[in-house]
Order: C-alpha cells, then sequence, then structure tokens
C-alpha cells in the first residue's frame, strides 16, 4: 500500500501520470494505494492527467485503490482542480491493452472540477477501457465506486466557460 501525494506537476507543460505503464509491461498488479491532492491546482494546460494510465502490455489487475480528495481514502476536502482546459481521467487503459485485465474494488470520489473547456468532452472520466483486453470491471461484491450514493455533489463540474456543453463519464 502506497499514498501518492501532489501527484500533478502543472508546471511541466505537459499532462501528468502518477503511474503511467508502457510497452513491454505485463503481469502489473497496482492494489490498495491512496492517489489525492494535498492543495487546489489551477490554470491547468490542455494535457490529460491521469492517476493510473496503462498503455500496453496484459494480465494487469487495478484494484482497492483510492483516489481523489486532500487525504487517503479519498478523504477530506474534494480535490480541487480549477481554471483549466485539460481533463482528467482516474484511470485509463490504452488500446494496445489485452489478455485478461481486472478492475475491481476501485474508488473514485469527493472531486470538484472547474474548467474553461469550450468544445464537448469530458473533462472527468472515472475509469476508461480501451483495447482488445477481456475485461473484469467490477464483480459481485467488489465493483468500482464512482462517486458517493449517500452524499450530493460527491463528484461536481462545473463549466466557466459560457458555452459548450460538457459530459462526465464514470466507466467506458
Amino acid at each position: 500500500q502506497c499514498e501518492f501525494v501532489d501527484i500533478f506537476n502543472p508546471s511541466a507543460g505537459t499532462g501528468s501520470a502518477c503511474i503511467n505503464i508502457t510497452a513491454n509491461s505485463d503481469n502489473w498488479t497496482i492494489t490498495n494505494n491512496h492517489f489525492y491532492q494535498t492543495s487546489s491546482y489551477a490554470n491547468l494546460i490542455t494535457n490529460t492527467y491521469y492517476s493510473i494510465i496503462v498503455n500496453s502490455g496484459s494480465n494487469h489487475a487495478i484494484t482497492g485503490n483510492y483516489i481523489g480528495g486532500t487525504a487517503p481514502n479519498c478523504g477530506g476536502t474534494p480535490l480541487n482542480i480549477t481554471n483549466g482546459t485539460m481533463d482528467f481521467d482516474a484511470i485509463f487503459f490504452g488500446a494496445s491493452v489485452g489478455g485478461d485485465v481486472n478492475v475491481s474494488g476501485n474508488t473514485i470520489s469527493n472531486i470538484a472540477f472547474t474548467t474553461t473547456m469550450t468544445i464537448g468532452a469530458y473533462p472527468v472520466v472515472g475509469i476508461a477501457l480501451q483495447g482488445s483486453a477481456n475485461y473484469t470491471c467490477g464483480s459481485s461484491g467488489n465493483g468500482n465506486t464512482i462517486g458517493d450514493m449517500n452524499s450530493t455533489g460527491n463528484i461536481t463540474i462545473t463549466n466557466n466557460s459560457g458555452s459548450g456543453s460538457l459530459g462526465f463519464i464514470g466507466i467506458y
């Protein structure tokens, strides 16, 4: 179990990824970790920010992770991102991922996102599943949780651009 704290680098000129699995990578297990920010980020650039991105390989397990908030277990105040034109994907699997992949028991919650995007887009994505993998995305008693059924406003998206429509994707 690890805590990944203040993982984004808004001054880098590109997006950021806390865990980035790329070429020649099979059988990764990323389990029971906490990804959170202790301070707000403002004016982020147009690139995507990820907590976990898997771009290749096969037979991965991403389970029991917590993404969001300002403390472990998605606790504290919301992970707060404001005034950017970028997007945030909590867990992302790219088109080159194959084999059997288990994505279960993850929690993505306590996020406040304010954007100035002007095009139809999805500024916040919980879990993106691309490629030809055989995905197991949750199971009986071990599903993924995105947001919180017991509280209103657990994930909020505010569009300050004055135009365009934005959406939210939990899992796709």
